[in-house]
């Protein structure tokens, strides 16, 4: 009998259990439910608007815009720019595409630069290559590379848009034989594109950024920057060279003999005999003098710093020589002296000489 109270009471706990407090223990299981499926759904947003930003920063970067002719931009082709009219731009190049750009400045060369008055401008063109950063957190590093320095006359001064070569095709290649642009050089290795292509020439095989900056009196103008992909960019040290004969032969082609300042044909013919007895022109000039002229209107006389006493007076000349194999060159600032000594200047003699340019035998007049 009193298990089947027991019974009894038990079942009818269980139907108060069921009935009378179902809803009070359902509440907060439906409001946990709830709170989970929130959870949930923001986390599934927020995943999806993360994968869709992720998925349009990747196309942004992978196309990215080419720079227009903007000013403060340097705009790249595998053509010649026209400043007048830039077409076919592009920012990505392979190893053994020819390259050329053009500085966009907005304003004159000449207002660029300080002295508007100036008949000579310095710029420099710099470039870099684009180091990626440690941390994603960083900016990309710039690993500078190297520069070029040339010197702008003329006309170009009066432009706002100043094109330059740097990989050009070598057969009509520019750089140095347009009058307006003067490359430094020194010895036989020239700024522009033969340091340029000796310098690329030491990138490892890969993908490159390089970056462009065009300063003008020191001051930067514009920016650029390209991509360049291969697995040899040695073979752009041949290139290098192609440069360089072909710089010659455009400055053999272009040179032409001096103007003489001063016409005295019997100084003349002292300069020649005393040029033949030096020891440069045995070993270094050896051929035939054809023409000497003298470069100086008059002789410059020096004097002791301190007590004023005149010491010698110099004045210099030039001469085109033609050696054994056919070839002429010019003999630039060759220098000759005559000391002082007994209140009268003594003989003639040759004091030194720059180096050489190439000349064609025909242009010798």
């Amino acid at each position: 009998m009193k298990r089947k109270r027991f019974a009894v009471v038990l079942w009818c706990m269980v139907l108060v259990m069921a009935f009378g407090w179902g809803n009070s223990w359902a509440g907060p299981f439906d409001s946990l439910t709830s709170t989970l499926k929130d959870a949930v759904k923001t986390q599934v947003e927020d995943t999806s608007s993360k994968a869709k930003s992720q998925t349009g920063d990747t196309v942004r970067t992978a196309t990215p815009a080419v720079r227009g002719p903007a000013a403060g931009n340097i705009i790249f082709s595998k053509a010649p720019i026209d400043p007048g009219n830039p077409t076919q731009l592009t920012d990505e190049f392979k190893v053994g595409d020819p390259i050329y750009a053009a500085a966009c400045l907005g304003k004159s060369i000449r207002v660029l630069n300080d002295d508007q008055r100036a008949k000579k401008v310095y710029v420099e063109i710099s470039f870099w290559k684009a180091q990626k950063p440690l941390y994603d957190y960083q900016k990309p590093r710039e690993q500078f590379i190297g520069f070029s320095a040339v010197n702008l006359t003329g006309g170009i001064l009066d432009k706002d848009v100043l094109p330059f070569e740097i990989l050009p095709l070598a057969d009509g290649m520019k750089s140095y034989s347009t009058p307006e642009m003067a490359y430094k050089k020194f010895g036989t290795k020239s700024d522009g594109p033969v340091k340029i292509a000796d310098s690329l020439a030491k990138l490892e095989t890969g993908r490159h950024t390089i970056i462009f900056k065009v300063k003008i009196n020191y001051k930067e103008a514009a920016t650029g920057n390209f991509n360049i992909e291969g697995t040899d960019f040695a073979k752009l040290a041949s290139l290098a060279e192609d440069y360089r004969k072909a710089e010659v032969a455009q400055a053999t082609a272009n040179a032409e003999m001096p103007k003489a300042a001063m016409n005295d044909r019997k100084l003349e013919a002292e300069m020649i005999a005393v040029l033949k007895s030096s020891r440069t022109f045995k070993d270094r000039m050896k051929g035939q003098i054809l023409r000497l002229v003298i470069i100086d209107p008059d002789w410059t006389v020096r004097r002791h710093a301190l007590t004023g006493v005149i010491l010698h007076r110099y004045i210099r000349a030039a001469a085109a020589i033609k050696d054994a194999g056919g070839a002429c060159r010019i003999w630039n600032l060759i220098t000759f002296q005559q000391d002082y000594v007994g209140g009268r200047y003594q003989k003639t003699r040759f004091d030194g000489a720059g180096d050489p340019t190439p000349i064609l035998c025909e242009n010798i007049k």
